[in-house]
């Protein structure tokens, strides 16, 4: 999964955590600090966006609210 978003694989040791009785490998990945970097300033842009499109939605909401039913 993690290698489809660009990260590599550099390392790997088995059974490295216990939980619950069950035994789980560590993996270690690397990626470019640049893609890295993209993708949050990716992320803040569509969480802006997502912010001001809710925010005309509440308002949009808020004024037929005011409007005067019969």
């Amino acid at each position: 999964m993690y290698e489809s978003l660009g990260f590599k694989e550099t390392g790997r040791a088995e059974h490295a955590v216990e939980r619950g009785g069950h035994w789980f490998d560590e993996v270690v990945y690397e990626a470019p600090v640049s893609m890295l970097l993209e993708r949050i300033a990716a992320e803040e842009s569509a969480r802006a966006e997502g912010e001001k499109l809710e925010e005309q939605r509440f308002e949009a909401e808020r004024q037929s609210d005011r409007i005067a039913r019969r």
